[in-house]
């Protein structure tokens, strides 16, 4: 059984058939959050903590489960990278969630899905900060180039930044960029910790911080409903499998044939977006942006010829 989903994963088709799906499944994650902050009557910053805490909490506790399953034992960090596992978690799940989450009250979720494929940019900056091996080259620069028009066009279209605020998307862009800082920072400390190992307890020592901090700031959560608390549930299953998959995935490919699969994340949060929201995403704004964005995440992560 592991040698068919060994094979499965590191399968030319098998392998972009799954980094799609993930990636799909990760970009509805924006709209089922804003179908839950109705249900839970989720208003203030607070209340964003206590959800998003909740959310992390489950998530890893299913992670651990897994892991435990799996390798018939309790997982655990490598002793020398305790102190590290528990400083980039936090950064990782417990500050870029608070940011994304309360971000989100103040924006509409198809700025979200614009601003995370964005991520691609300071993704490939911090790369070449941290990586000899991954310094931009011209057709990095113009991947990047092409991916920043189009987060452009989207807020200045029409010749004013009204449609950008600070307290929303740019706090939710702070998310973003330091969620693309954590992703290097894993990269280049965490080498003994297994994957699965540093995701399940990052997520779950985020959740736990999440929450504290949801409750030392008064947040509440509404009755949120059969519909709410099911949300809740898929949204704490997108992550743990979401993450369980990617990690597999990028262990066991070249990382440009899976980094790709990243173009449809901003299209499927768009799509759904539109679909359980009633966001008018075919504006002429959001169509060019998501088309220059998806364009430069293509062009970015087919600048080699052969993958790293």
């Amino acid at each position: 059984m592991e040698r068919k989903v060994g094979n499965l994963l590191s399968h030319p088709v098998g392998s972009v058939v799954l980094a799609l799906l993930s990636q799909m499944i990760w970009g509805s994650a924006f709209a089922l959050i804003k179908l839950a902050y109705s249900d839970f009557s989720i208003t203030t910053v607070g209340d964003t903590f206590l959800f998003v805490g909740l959310r992390m909490f489950v998530a890893g506790l299913i992670l651990f489960v897994i892991a435990v399953v799996s390798g018939h034992k309790i997982p655990s960090p490598d002793k020398t990278e305790i102190g590290t596992v528990f400083a980039i978690g936090t950064l990782q799940i417990g500050v870029v969630y608070a940011l994304q989450f309360s971000g989100m009250i103040n924006t509409s979720s198809v700025h979200c899905s614009i601003l995370n494929g964005s991520q691609i940019i300071t993704t490939t900056l911090f790369a070449h900060l941290f990586f000899k091996d991954d310094h931009i080259n011209l057709k990095k620069g113009i991947g990047c180039v092409i991916a920043f028009v189009g987060v452009l066009f989207c807020f200045l279209y029409g010749g004013q930044l009204g449609s950008f605020s600070l307290k929303g998307e740019g706090v939710f862009f702070l998310s973003c960029t330091t969620f693309a800082l954590c992703s290097s920072l894993v990269r280049k400390f965490i080498r003994k910790t297994n994957p699965i190992v540093y995701t399940c307890f990052s997520i779950l020592l985020g959740g736990i911080e999440l929450l504290i901090l949801g409750f030392v700031c008064g947040g509440k959560l509404g009755a949120g409903g059969l519909r709410g608390w099911s949300i809740l549930a898929a949204l704490a299953m997108i992550s743990s499998m979401c993450f369980l998959v990617w990690n597999a995935l990028v262990k066991s490919n070249p990382i440009n044939r899976i980094s790709v699969c990243q173009c449809v994340n901003p299209i499927t949060g768009a799509v759904l977006s539109s679909i359980l929201l009633g966001e008018n995403v075919l504006q002429t704004r959001y169509v060019v942006a998501i088309v220059l964005i998806v364009l430069g995440i293509i062009v970015i992560n087919t600048s080699t010829k052969k993958a790293h």
